[in-house]
């Protein structure tokens, strides 16, 4: 149920609801859409597919990586989101097609915003 609504939040760009504290994920499941996620909020990349995938941030001021923190299997990592703006990580793995996730920083009042 979650997934599914994760899911309807990214194709439509709204903001992912999420918890005091969790961080929203970005898998595979959003690959080339647009995420709105307030700002304050984690992000945390975890394609968990068994590929060792790079990530490039294209404007670290807007999505903070998250330095000194060991990862899980399967997470590439996590970002912290410091302004209001959009953001692009481009993800690449040897033998895979490159995936991107592009991430609007929305006003943390906008968290409330009605979903459809």
């Amino acid at each position: 149920m979650m997934l599914a609504l994760a899911t309807l939040a990214a194709t439509l760009a709204l903001p992912l609801r999420n918890h005091a504290g969790a961080a929203v994920q970005l898998s595979t499941a959003q690959k080339g859409r647009t995420i709105a996620v307030p700002l304050g909020d984690s992000v945390l990349v975890a394609m968990r597919d068994g590929r060792t995938w790079r990530v490039a941030n294209a404007d670290p001021t807007i999505l903070a990586p998250r330095i000194g923190v060991m990862w899980m299997r399967g997470v590439q990592g996590g970002y912290v989101t410091k302004r209001i703006g959009r953001d692009t990580l481009r993800l690449s793995a040897p033998g895979a097609r490159p995936v991107i996730f592009r991430v609007n920083v929305i006003a943390p009042e906008s968290r409330h915003a009605p979903h459809y």
